[in-house]
């Protein structure tokens, strides 16, 4: 996938048990997902309008709200730590410089070629998490 680059490290970062089900989908729909993030710049992904925070719940709404935390801590107890975010690093296949190059690992203005390397590497590491995340 990544020609004249080698696998070389991975590392996970931070962890969480956050997950959902069906149940709790269909009751925080219900409820107008009151907890959801308001304030955010974003616009709605559909129709383009501003988000706004659900008006004054009904008492059904806040039933199925509090029967969504109840269940949600639930399913937290038997639920894995997972990552928050998996880093992954590749390197450059680089044949060695020869001492015409200007000596091993460094170029003729004296930069290791590493430095020279990050800019594909991250546009790799890029196209790599688009990739896993589709």
């Amino acid at each position: 996938m990544f020609k004249g680059l080698s696998f070389s490290k991975v590392s996970f970062v931070g962890s969480h048990t956050d997950s959902t089900n069906t149940v709790s989908t269909v009751l925080m729909d219900f409820a107008g997902n009151p907890y959801r993030t308001y304030d955010q710049e974003e616009h709605c992904p559909w129709c383009n309008n501003k988000l706004k925070r659900p008006t004054q719940l009904t008492l059904a709404q806040k039933i199925a709200t509090k029967l969504v935390i109840v269940v949600s801590d639930i399913q937290r107890v038997f639920s894995r730590p997972r990552a928050n975010w998996i880093h992954l690093r590749f390197e450059k296949n680089v044949p060695e410089p020869t001492d015409a190059e200007g000596g091993k690992g460094v170029n003729s203005s004296g930069l290791l070629r590493a430095e020279q390397q990050v800019e594909p590497l991250l546009s790799a590491g890029l196209a790599l998490v688009r990739e896993v995340l589709k």
